[in-house]
């Protein structure tokens, strides 16, 4: 997973002071998920160390998309060919690569800007590396905070060239640096490279993303859920997703329709635009939301897009969805206008009206339906409990019927002969207790959730189902519980524990069930437990996608990068990322294993195992995938397993930067009972 980073910045008294300090690194700190107590901790680490992760993630994808990169080369060379010799600027120059191709295009000189510290620095090796320190300044600042009074007289250029878009086009603040650079930076007759940029957007039909965001049903089992359902009110925040790879069930419902042209030589005052868009549906269905991505005009005829089905592969550009607080049925006879808006960094929507409408009430709100004007109204903050409790990934598992079915019936056998029996359910947020509880044969249910908003939904679902007699919420972290925290019931005679919670960033951070189960058994010997036991698997696989991902570059559109390939070290011990193996191309080299084993019926142990693959084809081995599988009984295995019908199931990926060719391939995990890490590796 990526760290957060906390850089403590040497602290000095006078200039020399300063000076003198910046002779040493600095002390970093890395925030980790520990997975023994279910929340994130502080940790001392090398710099080098913490800044790993974002060194290969972002950056490493942007310099792989040749698409890009070739046409921001062909944009310089067409806008220079006409400027030689003239004074360049490059905004948010990552690895100094813009930068070095405005030189060789014919650019006298380039001031390049980069805000973050080590990717400045890097910047500063890689032009270095190119024999261009001459003719390039890497300043380690935002453009923005230059002004006229402190620049030199190359300071206003005659071509700038920047690169500070994400999925939205907008997020980075490209329109007020923009806005602020052509004020303050720019030479009056300036090009801009891109020019101006436009954001697309059509409505869009899709079950599979639909049920990520809303259940399928107000019930799961015999509990009610009413109140906790939608709709959703609040659709500021976009997902990202890779559409190309769900297709399954997409299907646009409308053209492509231009949202916002923005012209990156002339950007308006930072304050709130809106535009009321009309979309004519061409197909019938029920809309469930926007897809929106963008094109920028980089020079004449030469334009990058986003749009999906792209050629490129890219993990750092998508595309965004905005998802409808209720879906709405088009048809190819009607017009669906919605209100969009935006300020420097945001994109939100206001509402969505059908004409004509089969309802006496035709507007759908997106956002605070009792909202002002829409032009002067803030994205409205989601207020469903469903979607502040649980993530997308989880509100999918909740709609997975198969998955449902295999855990209340693996509990009916659980408790099957007891009677009075008295329940301890383990998760957050969990249903589990509460489907529980609905049963004749349970008297009790407590149920231990730690997260303040958890507690307040389950109690508040207990009482819409008249069990609020029958369950108890504890807010104890689920490791201490003791005998004395139910002292007021009866002995419990099973614990009941879903292998989700929701501070988890990896499959095997549910194990800290297990830590809940083994406290439960030290003052309750012979209790029943689900689940009983657990698996970590993997399987090697080789994608070119991954590869792509962390792969040492070394020459970039003719250019030596081998300083950044350096600061992203050169072994394959990196972190986990978590990810869902659906949305890359890939290919298993050989069946699953399974790693370790964790037995729930007995304590919390360490454990350590190495296993042989036997890899098949001709492909090396780019990556390993790993999730976990939970035995909830004899009969039932919940599997993480990346599978069509699960798209948005996550798994952990260790991306190797050196693929394995060879006909076996050794892999060594542990596991420490002490913190709850686990470590995968090669040997």
């Amino acid at each position: 997973t990526n760290p957060r980073i906390m850089t403590c910045p040497p602290v000095s008294e006078s200039q020399e002071q300063e000076e003198a300090a910046r002779r040493f690194s600095p002390m970093s700190f890395v925030q980790q998920f520990s997975p023994a107590r279910g929340r994130m901790e502080w940790f001392a680490a090398a710099p080098t160390q913490a800044q790993r992760e974002l060194l290969a993630s972002g950056y490493g994808d942007m310099l792989r998309d040749e698409e890009r990169n070739t046409l921001y080369d062909q944009a310089l060379q067409q806008v220079l060919r006409t400027r030689q010799g003239c004074h360049a600027m490059d905004i948010g120059t990552g690895t100094g690569l813009l930068a070095m191709m405005a030189v060789r295009a014919g650019a006298g000189s380039v001031d390049a800007f980069e805000v973050y510290e080590p990717m400045a620095n890097i910047a500063k090796q890689v032009i270095q590396a190119n024999g261009m320190t001459d003719r390039i300044a890497v300043h380690h600042k935002r453009s923005t905070d230059v002004q006229p009074a402190d620049a030199s007289p190359l300071t206003r250029a005659e071509v700038i060239v920047t690169e500070i878009f994400d999925t939205e086009l907008i997020g980075e603040g490209v329109l007020g640096t923009m806005r602020h650079a052509m004020k303050e930076l720019a030479a009056p007759d300036a090009v801009v490279i891109p020019s101006r940029g436009t954001l697309f957007a059509q409505l869009f039909s899709s079950t599979s993303i639909w049920n990520t965001h809303s259940l399928s049903s107000a019930h799961i089992g015999p509990v009610r859920l009413d109140t906790h359902t939608g709709p959703c009110a609040g659709l500021g925040r976009p997902r990202d997703i890779q559409l190309a790879r769900h297709r399954d069930g997409l299907v646009m419902l409308s053209e492509p329709t231009p949202l916002w042209h923005f012209d990156f030589r002339n950007v308006p005052e930072d304050e709130e635009h809106s535009v009321q868009i009309e979309f004519s549906p061409t197909l019938a269905g029920h809309a469930h939301g926007l897809v929106l991505w963008w094109t920028v005009d980089l020079a004449d005829g030469i334009v990058l897009s986003t749009a999906p089905g792209g050629l490129q592969f890219r993990d750092h550009w998508m595309q965004a969805v905005y998802l409808f607080g209720a879906p709405v049925l088009c048809q190819p006879d009607t017009t669906v206008t919605i209100t969009a808006l935006h300020d420097d960094y945001s994109l939100w929507f206001s509402e969505a009206s059908l004409t004509p409408s089969p309802l006496p009430t035709p507007s759908l709100s997106l956002v605070n339906p009792g909202a002002a004007g829409p032009a002067s109204e803030a994205a409205a903050p989601c207020d469903v409990r469903l979607h502040m409790l649980w993530n997308h990934t989880r509100i999918a598992q909740l709609n997975d019927t198969a998955r449902s079915s295999a855990l209340h019936s693996a509990m009916v056998r659980l408790l099957a002969g007891l009677e009075d029996a008295v329940c301890i359910s383990v998760g957050d947020g969990c249903l589990l207790g509460l489907t529980a509880a609905a049963l004749p044969s349970v008297r009790h249910v407590v149920t231990c959730e730690e997260l303040t908003l958890a507690r307040q939904a389950v109690a508040d679902i207990a009482k819409l189902n008249s069990l609020q007699d029958k369950v108890t919420v504890l807010s104890h972290p689920i490791e201490d519980l003791s005998s004395t925290s139910l002292l007021h019931l009866p002995a419990p005679t099973a614990v009941l524990a879903e292998p989700f919670l929701a501070t988890a960033l990896l499959p095997w951070h549910n194990l800290r069930i297990w830590y809940a189960i083994a406290a439960v058994a030290t003052w309750a010997p012979g209790i029943r437990v689900m689940p009983i036991a657990a698996r970590l698997m993997c399987v090697p696989l080789s994608s070119s996608e991954l590869h792509g991902l962390r792969a040492p570059r070394r020459l970039v559109a003719g250019f030596n990068l081998s300083s950044f390939d350096d600061a992203c070290g050169d072994d394959d011990a990196g972190d986990m990322q978590s990810c869902a193996l659906h949305d890359y191309h890939h290919e298993a080299l050989s069946a699953p294993a399974a790693l370790l084993s964790f037995d729930f019926t007995s304590p919390v142990v360490s454990s350590r195992a190495t296993h042989s693959f036997s890899l098949s084809g001709s492909q090396p081995c780019d990556a390993l995938a790993l999730w976990m599988d939970y035995q909830l009984d004899a009969e039932t295995i919940l599997s993480g397993a990346p599978s069509p019908s699960t798209p948005f199931a996550k798994q952990a990926l260790r991306i190797l930067r050196v693929p394995v060719r060879a006909p076996t391939l050794a892999v060594a995990a542990s596991f420490d009972a002490v913190t709850g890490e686990l470590q995968v590796k090669l040997v």
